[in-house]
């Protein structure tokens, strides 16, 4: 009973410590507000930072935005971990509309001494308020609005049929116009 009883007082001790929350690094929360539209982050040509050594200037609201993103994505900074999965090895792409900054960050294959991509890993988009709160997370590549349902083609109407037996199709090729043969039956 005495030891059942100093292990909950050492573990409520080391989880009131920042040493436990440590070992088990989480997400920032997220708000989700899905009326939050990302901009097309590709439209046009970046501006790359410190290629020419060219002076720049970032507010602290967009550093602070590309922290929380960053952070937010890959939470370690060991250097015990594989290449990709470092921040440095990552592409950080930053748009700001009013007071939403949008960031991109995807992987830098040519960092870890990749030629090409290996067709694995998407990016992360966020959309994060200039007071620091991340507003929308979506991994690149998923829509960022409602998914609409599809339309036919043309209005076109649908036969529903037997499975296997496509009536657009017997009817194209055994048309009498195209020299086909007219179904006997």
């Amino acid at each position: 009973m005495k030891m059942r009883w100093i292990s909950l007082v050492l573990a409520v001790t080391l989880l009131g410590c920042g040493y436990v929350r440590s070992l088990f690094p989480h997400r920032a929360p997220l708000e989700e507000d899905k009326s939050i539209v990302f901009p097309e982050f590709f439209k046009h040509v970046a501006v790359e930072v410190g290629a020419k050594g060219e002076p720049y200037e970032l507010d602290g609201e967009m550093l602070r935005a590309l922290v929380i993103a960053s952070n937010d994505y890959l939470p370690s900074d060991d250097r015990d971990i594989p290449c990709p999965s470092r921040k440095e090895a990552q592409l950080y792409r930053v748009i700001r509309q009013g007071n939403i900054i949008f960031v991109l960050i995807t992987w830098n294959y040519a960092y870890c001494g990749y030629q090409y991509p290996p067709g694995f890993g998407e990016g992360m988009m966020y959309a994060i308020s200039a007071d620091g709160r991340i507003l929308r997370r979506l991994v690149e590549g998923q829509p960022s609005g409602p998914i609409e349902p599809e339309t036919p083609d043309a209005g076109r109407r649908r036969v529903k049929a037997e499975p296997g037996v496509s009536s657009e199709f017997e009817a194209m090729w055994n048309s009498p116009q195209d020299g086909g043969v007219p179904d006997a039956g």
